[in-house]
C-alpha cells in the first residue's frame, strides 16, 4: 500500500503489530510509513489522551510530542545533552519482546549516551531519590518547570523560546521502578491525565 504525503514522498505502509509498550492497555497498534532511511511511527491509542502513550515508552529520548501548536519534551536537561535511560517499566517486564540492548544500540547510532538506569549518568549517581526532577521516581507535570514546550507561534516569529505548556489536558506521571540508592520499595508507573486548571504550575525550564 502506497500513500503519497506530498507529490515528492511515497512511503509504504506496515502495521506493526507487536505491543512495544509495557503493560500499556491504552494501545492498539502503530502504522510504520518508510521512504528509503526515513521512517515515521503513527502510534494510534484508545485513550481520550493520546499523550499518556509517550510516558510508556522504552526511553526518556522518546518522551517527546508534536501537537498542532507546538514542541514538547518531557526529559529536556537529559535529550538535549543527548542522554537517555530505561523506563523502569520496561526494563523490568518480562515478555515483551523487546530486546533493550537493541534499544542502546539505536540510540547511540542516533547520538545518545542510553543507559538502563538513571544513577548510571554520572553526574546523577547522588541526587535526592524523588526530588531531582530527572529521576524516575519522581512525580512530574507537564506543567513543571523541568518540561520544555516551545509554541510554535515563537518559532514563525523566530524568537525561539519555551513557555508553559498549553493544552486542554495534560499528564501527570512518576515512571516508577526501585528507589535510585536502592532503599525502600518499588513503585508503579503513574500516568493520570488532568484538565490545565488541576494543574500544578511551576514555571519552565531555564
Amino acid at each position: 500500500m502506497a500513500i503519497t504525503i506530498d507529490t515528492r514522498l511515497e512511503f509504504t505502509e506496515q502495521t506493526q503489530a507487536i505491543d512495544p509498550f509495557p503493560g500499556y492497555s491504552g494501545f492498539r497498534h502503530i502504522r510504520t510509513f518508510c521512504k528509503d532511511e526515513n521512517t515515521i511511527y503513527l502510534v494510534v491509542v484508545a485513550d481520550e489522551n493520546a499523550i499518556n502513550v509517550i510516558f510508556q515508552f522504552h526511553a526518556t529520548a522518546d518522551m517527546n510530542f508534536l501537537s498542532g501548536y507546538g514542541l514538547f519534551c518531557a526529559y529536556p536537561n537529559l535529550t538535549f545533552n543527548n542522554k537517555s535511560y530505561t523506563n523502569p517499566s520496561a526494563a523490568d517486564s518480562s515478555g515483551n519482546g523487546y530486546n533493550l540492548k537493541m534499544l542502546a544500540k539505536k540510540l547511540k547510532r542516533r547520538g545518545l549516551e542510553h543507559k538502563t538506569r538513571f544513577v548510571e549518568h554520572s553526574q546523577w549517581e547522588t541526587h535526592v531519590c524523588g526530588t531531582e526532577k530527572n529521576c524516575p521516581t519522581t512525580l512530574r507535570s507537564m506543567y513543571d518547570e523541568a518540561a520544555l514546550f516551545v509554541p510554535f507561534e515563537s518559532v514563525r516569529t523566530k524568537s525561539w523560546s519555551p513557555t508553559m505548556y498549553d493544552g486542554k489536558n495534560g499528564v501527570v506521571w512518576s515512571l516508577g521502578g526501585p528507589p535510585c540508592n536502592g532503599r525502600g520499595l518499588y513503585t508503579d508507573l503513574i500516568n493520570m491525565t488532568v484538565p490545565v486548571y488541576h494543574a500544578e504550575v511551576e514555571g519552565h525550564i531555564s
